[in-house]
């Protein structure tokens, strides 16, 4: 019933398709749009090639870079709460938005846990990665 219309396909993974379709409607699809522009103005990578993540990357389920774009892009959707993490963790366009990956298992992903989240801007807030903060003209944490 009805025909599906492409809106959109973002550069960070042209597997992912912005379509109009009533059956399929998800509230976070702007989520897309956080993140195609974080892309291009490249502040993950920024970030992540200054910041000092002091974790045993062994050990680690989620990388610097999908943590942060995870933090961003759930603060930029109005999920500005940490508790909101867990409510968040199987929504499969904020994990294909936080993803280091490509294709369509991205959305497979489960965002990072609220206790992560919270580690996470615990290292943030380090005086070393502060620095860095200030280098890029944001707000301090804290």
């Amino acid at each position: 019933m009805g025909a599906t219309v492409s809106l959109f396909s973002p550069s960070f993974n042209k597997a992912l398709r912005v379509e109009t379709d009533a059956q399929r409607l998800s509230s976070d699809a702007g989520a897309i749009l956080q993140r195609e522009a974080s892309e291009r103005i490249g502040i993950v990578a920024w970030l992540k090639a200054r910041f000092l993540d002091p974790r045993d990357l062994r050990r680690t389920r989620h990388t610097i870079s999908q943590l942060l774009r995870d933090s961003l892009v759930m603060i930029g959707q109005g999920w500005d709460d940490q508790r909101d993490a867990d409510t968040l963790r199987s929504d499969p366009i904020l994990a294909a938005c936080g993803s280091d990956g490509r294709g369509e298992r991205v959305m497979d992903r489960t965002l990072a846990s609220q206790p992560t989240i919270s580690r996470v801007l615990d290292i943030l807030a380090k005086p070393e990665n502060q620095a860095v903060l200030d280098q890029s003209g944001a707000a301090p944490l804290g």
